[in-house]
Protein backbone atom coordinates (compact mmCIF):
# COMPACT_ATOMS: atom_id res chain seq x y z
CA UNK A 1 0.00 0.00 0.00
CA UNK A 2 2.72 2.27 0.72
CA UNK A 3 4.26 1.83 -2.24
CA UNK A 4 1.81 1.97 -4.06
CA UNK A 5 0.57 5.51 -2.65
CA UNK A 6 4.11 6.67 -3.35
CA UNK A 7 4.07 5.68 -7.11
CA UNK A 8 0.93 7.50 -6.87
CA UNK A 9 2.29 10.73 -5.38
CA UNK A 10 5.16 10.62 -8.15
CA UNK A 11 2.96 10.17 -10.79
CA UNK A 12 0.46 13.30 -9.22
CA UNK A 13 3.49 15.51 -8.96
CA UNK A 14 4.39 15.03 -12.88
CA UNK A 15 0.88 16.09 -13.82
CA UNK A 16 0.53 18.97 -11.86
CA UNK A 17 2.50 22.51 -11.97
CA UNK A 18 5.42 23.56 -9.42
CA UNK A 19 3.47 26.76 -9.09
CA UNK A 20 0.35 28.74 -9.30
CA UNK A 21 1.52 32.30 -11.39
CA UNK A 22 -1.76 32.76 -13.10
CA UNK A 23 -2.36 32.85 -16.84
CA UNK A 24 0.75 35.32 -18.53
CA UNK A 25 -1.95 36.21 -21.11
CA UNK A 26 -4.05 37.95 -18.71
CA UNK A 27 -4.10 41.11 -16.80
CA UNK A 28 -4.49 40.47 -13.00
CA UNK A 29 -5.77 43.64 -10.77
CA UNK A 30 -3.78 44.34 -7.89
CA UNK A 31 -4.15 46.78 -4.77
CA UNK A 32 -2.01 49.32 -7.07
CA UNK A 33 -5.00 49.86 -9.38
CA UNK A 34 -7.36 51.34 -7.04
CA UNK A 35 -6.09 54.75 -5.18
CA UNK A 36 -9.20 54.40 -2.85
CA UNK A 37 -8.57 51.18 -2.01
CA UNK A 38 -6.71 50.39 1.26
CA UNK A 39 -4.18 47.26 1.36
CA UNK A 40 -2.15 46.87 4.48
CA UNK A 41 0.32 43.45 3.73
CA UNK A 42 0.79 41.10 5.78
CA UNK A 43 2.84 37.71 6.05
CA UNK A 44 3.44 34.92 8.61
CA UNK A 45 5.11 31.85 7.94
CA UNK A 46 3.62 27.87 7.08
CA UNK A 47 6.31 25.64 7.79
CA UNK A 48 9.22 27.08 5.42
CA UNK A 49 7.31 29.46 3.37
CA UNK A 50 5.94 32.17 3.73
CA UNK A 51 3.01 33.44 2.80
CA UNK A 52 1.63 36.93 2.11
CA UNK A 53 -1.67 38.46 1.13
CA UNK A 54 -3.39 41.92 2.21
CA UNK A 55 -6.29 43.59 4.34
CA UNK A 56 -7.89 45.41 2.13
CA UNK A 57 -10.81 48.01 3.07
CA UNK A 58 -12.20 51.02 2.20
CA UNK A 59 -12.66 53.61 4.80
CA UNK A 60 -11.82 53.62 8.81
CA UNK A 61 -12.83 51.24 11.01
CA UNK A 62 -14.95 50.04 12.26
CA UNK A 63 -15.88 47.18 9.93
CA UNK A 64 -18.38 44.82 10.12
CA UNK A 65 -16.41 41.50 10.65
CA UNK A 66 -12.71 39.83 9.06
CA UNK A 67 -13.88 38.11 6.15
CA UNK A 68 -11.50 36.01 5.23
CA UNK A 69 -11.16 35.16 1.26
CA UNK A 70 -9.21 31.82 -0.12
CA UNK A 71 -8.72 31.93 -3.42
CA UNK A 72 -8.64 28.90 -6.13
CA UNK A 73 -6.66 27.66 -8.53
CA UNK A 74 -4.76 29.55 -10.89
CA UNK A 75 -3.70 33.38 -9.69
CA UNK A 76 -4.03 33.48 -6.21
CA UNK A 77 -6.27 35.64 -4.94
CA UNK A 78 -5.81 38.84 -7.59
CA UNK A 79 -7.98 36.73 -9.96
CA UNK A 80 -10.85 37.53 -7.02
CA UNK A 81 -9.83 41.29 -6.97
CA UNK A 82 -13.33 42.32 -8.34
CA UNK A 83 -15.04 40.28 -5.55
CA UNK A 84 -12.73 41.51 -2.76
CA UNK A 85 -13.12 44.75 -3.51
CA UNK A 86 -16.80 44.67 -3.29
CA UNK A 87 -16.96 43.12 -0.03
CA UNK A 88 -14.36 45.80 1.12
CA UNK A 89 -16.66 48.64 -0.06
CA UNK A 90 -19.70 47.12 1.87
CA UNK A 91 -18.10 47.68 5.14
CA UNK A 92 -15.44 44.39 5.90
CA UNK A 93 -12.06 44.22 6.75
CA UNK A 94 -11.10 41.06 3.73
CA UNK A 95 -8.01 39.29 4.57
CA UNK A 96 -6.82 37.64 1.34
CA UNK A 97 -3.68 35.84 1.15
CA UNK A 98 -1.97 33.32 -1.23
CA UNK A 99 -1.91 29.87 -1.03
CA UNK A 100 1.92 28.14 -1.07
CA UNK A 101 3.02 27.71 -4.28
CA UNK A 102 0.85 30.34 -5.66
CA UNK A 103 2.01 34.28 -6.47
CA UNK A 104 3.35 36.24 -3.96
CA UNK A 105 3.80 33.00 -1.45
CA UNK A 106 6.94 30.63 -1.44
CA UNK A 107 6.96 27.34 -2.50
CA UNK A 108 7.94 24.96 -5.08
CA UNK A 109 6.35 21.56 -5.41
CA UNK A 110 2.31 22.11 -5.80
CA UNK A 111 0.87 18.92 -6.01
CA UNK A 112 -2.14 18.36 -3.56
CA UNK A 113 -5.16 20.45 -2.91
CA UNK A 114 -4.95 19.14 0.84
CA UNK A 115 -1.72 21.54 1.25
CA UNK A 116 -4.39 24.83 1.58
CA UNK A 117 -5.58 22.56 4.95
CA UNK A 118 -1.95 23.62 6.03
CA UNK A 119 -1.77 27.04 4.73
CA UNK A 120 -5.16 27.29 6.17
CA UNK A 121 -4.16 26.27 10.03
CA UNK A 122 -1.00 28.70 9.47
CA UNK A 123 -3.17 31.56 8.86
CA UNK A 124 -5.77 31.16 11.59
CA UNK A 125 -2.40 30.87 13.97
CA UNK A 126 -1.76 34.72 12.39
CA UNK A 127 -4.94 35.92 12.76
CA UNK A 128 -5.01 35.49 16.65
CA UNK A 129 -1.99 37.60 16.86
CA UNK A 130 -3.43 40.50 14.72
CA UNK A 131 -4.54 43.21 16.68
CA UNK A 132 -6.96 44.53 13.20
CA UNK A 133 -8.94 41.58 14.26
CA UNK A 134 -9.33 41.47 17.05
CA UNK A 135 -13.22 41.73 18.19
CA UNK A 136 -14.25 41.16 15.07
CA UNK A 137 -16.49 38.59 13.82
CA UNK A 138 -15.03 36.06 11.44
CA UNK A 139 -16.77 35.09 8.23
CA UNK A 140 -14.99 33.20 5.55
CA UNK A 141 -15.37 32.71 1.97
CA UNK A 142 -14.15 31.01 -1.24
CA UNK A 143 -14.70 29.81 -4.67
CA UNK A 144 -13.72 26.35 -5.94
CA UNK A 145 -10.32 25.01 -4.26
CA UNK A 146 -11.31 27.94 -1.82
CA UNK A 147 -14.91 26.76 -1.37
CA UNK A 148 -13.14 23.84 -0.26
CA UNK A 149 -10.72 26.00 1.99
CA UNK A 150 -13.65 27.78 3.33
CA UNK A 151 -15.59 24.58 4.80
CA UNK A 152 -12.39 23.87 6.57
CA UNK A 153 -12.75 27.11 8.43
CA UNK A 154 -15.78 25.38 9.64
CA UNK A 155 -13.45 23.26 12.34
CA UNK A 156 -14.17 24.90 15.54
CA UNK A 157 -11.07 26.04 16.50
CA UNK A 158 -11.06 28.83 13.57
CA UNK A 159 -14.06 30.45 15.64
CA UNK A 160 -15.53 31.41 12.05
CA UNK A 161 -19.26 32.62 12.86
CA UNK A 162 -20.49 32.03 9.29
CA UNK A 163 -19.49 30.69 5.94
CA UNK A 164 -20.36 31.21 2.04
CA UNK A 165 -18.96 28.24 -0.49
CA UNK A 166 -19.30 28.55 -4.17
CA UNK A 167 -18.62 25.42 -6.46
CA UNK A 168 -16.70 23.92 -3.79
CA UNK A 169 -16.02 20.39 -2.87
CA UNK A 170 -15.75 18.46 0.37
CA UNK A 171 -12.64 15.86 -0.29
CA UNK A 172 -9.63 15.98 -2.07
CA UNK A 173 -9.86 12.45 -3.38
CA UNK A 174 -13.27 12.64 -4.26
CA UNK A 175 -12.10 15.73 -6.62
CA UNK A 176 -9.47 14.61 -8.06
CA UNK A 177 -11.02 10.80 -8.52
CA UNK A 178 -13.68 13.17 -10.86
CA UNK A 179 -11.41 14.80 -12.44
CA UNK A 180 -9.05 12.18 -13.61
CA UNK A 181 -11.66 9.42 -14.92
CA UNK A 182 -9.27 6.85 -15.64
CA UNK A 183 -7.95 6.85 -12.01
CA UNK A 184 -11.15 6.89 -10.45
CA UNK A 185 -10.75 3.21 -9.27
CA UNK A 186 -7.87 4.50 -7.03
CA UNK A 187 -9.87 7.10 -4.86
CA UNK A 188 -9.21 4.71 -2.38
CA UNK A 189 -5.47 5.40 -2.81
CA UNK A 190 -5.97 9.35 -3.33
CA UNK A 191 -7.71 9.28 0.33
CA UNK A 192 -4.74 6.95 1.80
CA UNK A 193 -2.12 8.77 -0.22
CA UNK A 194 -3.48 12.37 0.90
CA UNK A 195 -3.63 11.30 4.33
CA UNK A 196 -0.17 10.05 4.54
CA UNK A 197 1.17 13.38 2.90
CA UNK A 198 -1.25 15.76 4.70
CA UNK A 199 -2.31 14.06 8.15
CA UNK A 200 -5.53 14.70 9.43
CA UNK A 201 -6.23 18.06 7.82
CA UNK A 202 -5.99 16.45 4.37
CA UNK A 203 -7.44 13.34 4.88
CA UNK A 204 -10.96 14.19 6.49
CA UNK A 205 -14.09 14.52 4.63
CA UNK A 206 -15.11 18.13 5.33
CA UNK A 207 -18.98 17.44 4.08
CA UNK A 208 -19.56 16.12 7.88
CA UNK A 209 -18.36 19.72 8.62
CA UNK A 210 -21.27 20.76 7.12
CA UNK A 211 -23.60 17.85 8.35
CA UNK A 212 -22.66 18.45 11.90
CA UNK A 213 -22.34 22.40 12.10
CA UNK A 214 -23.85 24.39 14.19
CA UNK A 215 -22.70 27.89 12.12
CA UNK A 216 -24.91 29.48 8.97
CA UNK A 217 -23.20 27.98 5.87
CA UNK A 218 -24.52 29.56 2.38
CA UNK A 219 -23.43 27.11 -0.56
CA UNK A 220 -23.62 28.09 -4.41
CA UNK A 221 -23.07 25.73 -7.42
CA UNK A 222 -23.93 26.28 -11.11
CA UNK A 223 -25.79 22.45 -12.08
CA UNK A 224 -23.75 22.94 -15.51
CA UNK A 225 -20.02 23.22 -13.45
CA UNK A 226 -17.74 20.67 -15.20
CA UNK A 227 -14.97 20.98 -12.88
CA UNK A 228 -16.19 20.46 -9.80
CA UNK A 229 -19.06 18.41 -10.83
CA UNK A 230 -22.57 19.44 -9.46
CA UNK A 231 -23.83 16.11 -9.05
CA UNK A 232 -20.93 14.30 -7.03
CA UNK A 233 -20.15 17.28 -4.77
CA UNK A 234 -22.76 19.56 -4.77
CA UNK A 235 -25.88 17.01 -4.44
CA UNK A 236 -23.33 14.87 -2.31
CA UNK A 237 -23.19 17.42 0.54
CA UNK A 238 -27.02 18.14 0.26
CA UNK A 239 -27.52 14.67 1.10
CA UNK A 240 -25.15 14.14 3.77
CA UNK A 241 -26.43 17.27 5.28
CA UNK A 242 -29.51 15.58 6.35
CA UNK A 243 -31.39 18.45 6.49
CA UNK A 244 -29.44 20.60 8.83
CA UNK A 245 -31.33 23.91 9.18
CA UNK A 246 -28.40 26.15 9.62
CA UNK A 247 -27.06 25.30 5.75
CA UNK A 248 -28.42 26.89 2.93
CA UNK A 249 -27.92 25.13 -0.59
CA UNK A 250 -28.32 27.29 -4.16
CA UNK A 251 -28.43 25.90 -7.24
CA UNK A 252 -27.51 28.46 -9.90
CA UNK A 253 -29.56 27.29 -13.00
CA UNK A 254 -27.47 27.59 -16.50
CA UNK A 255 -24.11 28.64 -15.14
CA UNK A 256 -21.34 26.38 -14.64
CA UNK A 257 -17.99 27.06 -11.74
CA UNK A 258 -18.26 30.70 -11.89
CA UNK A 259 -21.19 32.14 -10.79
CA UNK A 260 -20.23 34.69 -8.74
CA UNK A 261 -19.71 36.37 -12.55
CA UNK A 262 -22.43 37.82 -14.45
CA UNK A 263 -23.66 34.77 -17.24
CA UNK A 264 -22.08 37.17 -19.59
CA UNK A 265 -18.84 37.53 -17.63
CA UNK A 266 -18.67 33.70 -17.41
CA UNK A 267 -19.07 33.34 -20.77
CA UNK A 268 -16.83 35.45 -22.22
CA UNK A 269 -14.28 33.62 -19.83
CA UNK A 270 -14.94 30.27 -21.14
CA UNK A 271 -14.92 31.92 -25.09
CA UNK A 272 -10.88 32.93 -23.80
CA UNK A 273 -10.65 29.35 -22.51
CA UNK A 274 -12.20 27.69 -25.55
CA UNK A 275 -9.63 29.88 -28.00
CA UNK A 276 -6.86 28.67 -26.42
CA UNK A 277 -6.31 32.56 -24.83
CA UNK A 278 -6.42 31.74 -21.05
CA UNK A 279 -3.98 28.76 -21.80
CA UNK A 280 -1.34 30.71 -24.14
CA UNK A 281 -1.82 28.59 -26.96
CA UNK A 282 -4.02 31.03 -29.11
CA UNK A 283 -1.40 32.12 -32.54
CA UNK A 284 -3.51 35.77 -32.35
CA UNK A 285 -4.80 37.11 -28.37
CA UNK A 286 -7.52 38.82 -29.13
CA UNK A 287 -7.82 42.56 -27.23
CA UNK A 288 -9.28 41.47 -23.90
CA UNK A 289 -12.68 43.33 -22.50
CA UNK A 290 -11.61 43.49 -18.66
CA UNK A 291 -14.73 44.94 -17.59
CA UNK A 292 -16.87 41.84 -19.00
CA UNK A 293 -14.54 39.38 -17.85
CA UNK A 294 -14.71 40.69 -13.85
CA UNK A 295 -17.84 41.31 -14.16
CA UNK A 296 -19.77 40.68 -10.59
CA UNK A 297 -22.99 39.13 -10.69
CA UNK A 298 -24.88 42.05 -8.33
CA UNK A 299 -28.28 39.30 -7.51
CA UNK A 300 -25.37 36.94 -6.41
CA UNK A 301 -23.28 38.91 -4.26
CA UNK A 302 -26.60 40.66 -2.62
CA UNK A 303 -27.16 37.46 -1.45
CA UNK A 304 -24.14 36.36 0.12
CA UNK A 305 -24.46 40.06 1.52
CA UNK A 306 -28.01 39.58 3.71
CA UNK A 307 -26.62 36.17 4.19
CA UNK A 308 -23.68 37.73 6.24
CA UNK A 309 -26.03 40.02 7.61
CA UNK A 310 -28.08 38.02 9.11
CA UNK A 311 -30.81 37.32 6.94
CA UNK A 312 -31.88 34.19 6.57
CA UNK A 313 -31.60 32.66 2.78
CA UNK A 314 -33.94 29.89 1.39
CA UNK A 315 -32.37 26.81 -0.21
CA UNK A 316 -33.18 26.83 -4.24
Amino acid sequence: MLLTCFILKKIMQGMMPSRHNGAKVLKFFTEKDYTELNAVPFSFKCGKNTLRGFKYSYGEPPYKAALIFFHGIGAGHYAYESEIRYYAHHGYLVYACDNSCCVLSDGEGWWNLASSMIDQKAFFEFLETDEDAKGLPRYAIGHSWGGFTSLGALRPEYKVDKVCCISGFGKVADVMATNMPKYRLLRPLFAEMTYLNFGRLGGMNYYKLVRDTDKPVLMFHGDKDEIVHYKDHFLKCKKMAGGNPNVTFITCPGRRHNPYLTKEGEDYYLKLVDDGVVTGVAKVIPEINYDLLTECDPEFHETVLRFFDGEKIESK
